[in-house]
């Protein structure tokens, strides 16, 4: 059993790792794919701002970010043990078949391949907002566009 909280732990890493496809179920689709499928099936809009807070959290803890998005202590633990109860909902009831086989193989990169479909949800969750699109966005105003004339075709065609 001690092997579940690293497992569990990775899901918990996915939403900013890359991975590639762990083992095939039967159905074509990998143990991660389905999943990810699940845990993105299996959340509400609420569930994948959550998820979204939890990530957003998570990276400001980090000394290089800290001073741009600073989060107290107290908040974040709350929103750890919000997510704390919507991870065990999915993986303990929602999800529990699909989870099943990364568990049971310790399939850490597989369970990070499976979070990183959660992360992708709940990040087109949080960027479904025009405030946020536009915050995003806000960068463009800076870019000095000459710099790019690289990539322009020339008078020749090229």
């Amino acid at each position: 059993m001690r092997h579940i909280p690293m497992v569990v732990a990775c899901l918990g890493l996915a939403s900013a790792t890359a991975t590639p496809v762990m083992a095939q179920s039967s159905s074509g689709q990998s143990n991660a794919e389905r999943l990810g499928n699940c845990l993105v099936n299996k959340t509400t809009g609420e569930d994948r701002i959550l998820s979204a807070r939890w990530i957003l959290a998570a990276m400001a803890s980090a000394p290089q970010v800290a001073d741009v998005a600073p989060v107290e202590p107290a908040k974040k633990e709350e929103i750890d043990r919000a997510m704390a109860r919507l991870f065990t909902r999915l993986m303990t009831k929602d999800c529990l078949e699909e989870a099943k086989p990364l568990l049971l193989a310790r399939d850490g990169a597989g369970a990070r391949t499976a979070g990183e479909a959660l992360g992708r949800i709940a990040m087109q969750e949080l960027l479904s907002d025009p405030k946020a699109v536009a915050a995003v966005a806000k960068y463009a105003a800076y870019i000095d566009y000459r710099e790019f004339e690289v990539f322009m075709p020339d008078a020749s065609g090229q």
